[in-house]
């Protein structure tokens, strides 16, 4: 009997320490889980985002959305403001500016308007672009990659300063910044030729010379 009773409670701990470790594996797979935040279509949403997982949304958005993880924007959204995230992969609209520290994909007939701060991009012939793509130096980059890596989901981003951090790095460090491509050309072969005046104008002005002349003649 005593024998059976030890067997009982061996077999209840085993149980109970299987179950334990189903829990711990469980935790683990829920912290460990890549699958993207999903926001369906026939919605609408406005405001700040701020994630460290991957997320996909195809309704419309009007706001700022930061992802320290890849952003899908399905075909059917349309974005109005900002995107900050590691990867985007975009086959909706977007009207405003993206900040990206990865790659930036572009896919059929995607609609971009507004400034594109990336390392990499790749977009389709049929994309309709109406935007200026500027790539900031590794070392900037990286900068926006430790701030990914030490995201903070407990503080809201409408009061987080890694949000100005984040724009501030990209528009300092690229080119147009600091030469901004309105200014003169200063190099051999790429200012604009002025053309000399022609010599009509010179015998139009003899002409009313000639004519002020006699008028002033007749007058005497």
């Amino acid at each position: 009997m005593l024998v059976s009773k030890t067997k009982n409670l061996l077999n209840k701990q085993i149980s109970n320490d299987e179950k334990i470790s189903n829990n711990i594996n469980k935790t683990m797979k829920m912290e460990n889980d890549d699958t993207p935040i999903l926001i369906p279509s026939e919605s609408i949403l406005e405001g700040y985002i701020k994630t460290k997982k991957s997320f996909r949304i195809e309704c419309d958005f009007y706001g700022t959305i930061m992802s320290s993880q890849k952003v899908v924007v399905g075909k059917s959204s349309k974005i109005v403001g900002d995107i900050i995230c590691r990867d985007l992969d975009l086959s909706g609209e977007l009207v405003g500016n993206i900040f990206c520290s990865r790659k930036i994909k572009v896919s059929g007939d995607s609609k971009i308007s507004g400034k594109v701060y990336t390392k990499l991009f790749e977009n389709d012939e049929s994309s309709n672009l109406d935007c200026v793509i500027q790539i900031p130096k590794n070392e900037h980059i990286q900068q926006v990659e430790e701030i990914f890596e030490n995201l903070e989901t407990t503080k809201k981003l409408s009061h987080d300063d890694n949000l100005n951090k984040i724009r501030k790095i990209f528009y300092e460090n690229v080119y147009a910044h600091s030469s901004n491509p309105d200014t003169p050309l200063i190099h051999d072969f790429t200012s604009q030729i002025k053309e000399e005046p022609k010599s009509q104008n010179v015998v139009v002005t003899k002409d009313k010379d000639i004519l002020a002349k006699k008028i002033e003649q007749e007058t005497l």
